[in-house]
């Protein structure tokens, strides 16, 4: 049953450069959809898929630490491995053409890119055992970087709350926070967790963080703001859970968890509020390592692609073969990445 494709109800399909990976989530931007495709930044007509430009940002054809938009500007980053080790982080317009580019003195670490306010953040690629990491900042306006900051401790990803930045790290123990907050006004840096935290997710005013300690993982559910403010932030909940991923909509929180020794997973739905337990899904395909909420469907990443799972009651509907990227959606339709194709996938017919 795991392994049959499911016929998508597929409106149009667009043709990607060969290279292009599913890494960062498309974007919807009025009547178009626009990917990070390796070399290019790419733009199709959201209607039927026609491309209208492509933008070439890294002649090396690598996929970049991050792709973000906002008021029609879009984000993205060209890395420059040894023996140079910097990256360049550029700006585009609307219409594909450069605003702004700006040369860091160090490759970013992927995935670390966040808006929040009038600049952009990112944090400096660590591959070695060194126990801090480096915050950088750059105005949206004209990409102007601000000195870096160094960080008291490593991190592994960043989260906007309420004006300060939540930095998380898997490191955590011998004096190495799980959990941090780091504001910039006040120059201040504080631990807020000391287990190592695994995901670290939020929307709609909530925080949530997972932690792994030694008997396995927990859900903790707080308020953004007092993520923001308090230095012994109260969780509104917490739950023990044996899970591989977690995702959240505005009221509720997805997890996936393994059962039956590994041998197949269920996804739980809990309220966000409450951390009531909802409902549990029939056993889905093995180990998957991320979930994603898109519209009215959960999107399971899985060794053959994406299972594809209703998000009122965990019914499978089926798979997506050979697509294991974050989607996007605009409400009516969702948007599939494939390596080498975009895909718009009528959400009427998913419900």
């Amino acid at each position: 049953m795991f392994h049959t494709p499911f016929p998508l109800p597929t409106v149009w399909t667009t043709n990607l450069p060969w290279f292009f990976m599913a890494i960062f989530r498309p974007v919807v931007d009025g009547d178009r959809v626009i990917a990070r495709c390796g070399a290019k930044v790419v733009s199709c007509r959201r209607d039927d898929g026609a491309q209208e430009w492509a933008t070439e940002v890294d002649p090396e054809a690598g996929n970049g630490a991050f792709f973000l938009a906002r008021d029609g500007q879009y984000f993205t980053e060209q890395a420059r491995e040894l023996p140079h080790c910097f990256g360049t982080v550029l700006a585009l317009a609307r219409d594909g053409s450069e605003r702004w580019r700006s040369d860091l003195a160090t490759m970013l670490a992927l995935g670390s890119g966040v808006l929040s306010g009038d600049s952009l953040y990112a944090l400096s690629l660590d591959e070695s055992e060194q126990p801090t990491s480096h915050l950088y900042q750059l105005a949206l306006s004209d990409g102007a970087a601000s000195e870096p900051v160094a960080l008291s401790w490593h991190a592994d990803g960043m989260l906007p709350a309420a004006g300060a930045l939540l930095v998380r790290s898997q490191r955590a123990g011998a004096g190495q926070p799980g959990l941090y907050r780091v504001d910039l006004a006040a120059k201040t840096q504080t631990p807020l967790l000391s287990e190592p935290v695994v995901e670290l997710v939020g929307q709609a005013g909530r925080v949530v963080v997972v932690t792994r300690g030694a008997k396995g993982y927990a859900v903790r559910v707080y308020d953004e703001r007092e993520m923001a403010a308090a230095d012994e932030p109260a969780a509104r909940w917490t739950a023990d859970t044996p899970l591989t991923a977690a995702t959240l909509d505005d009221e509720h929180l997805f997890v996936v968890e393994d059962i039956g020794d590994g041998k197949h997973s269920v996804i739980v739905a809990r309220d966000l509020a409450s951390g009531e337990q909802l409902w549990r899904s029939e056993p889905l395909p093995p180990h998957i390592p991320s979930i994603d909420a898109v519209g009215p469907v959960l999107m399971c990443n899985h060794r053959k692609g994406q299972a594809v799972c209703r998000k009122r009651d965990g019914a499978l509907l089926g798979e997506v073969r050979g697509s294991y990227g974050p989607l996007a959606h605009d409400g009516e339709h969702l948007f599939v990445a494939r390596p080498g194709a975009l895909l718009c996938v009528s959400l009427a017919d998913l419900a």
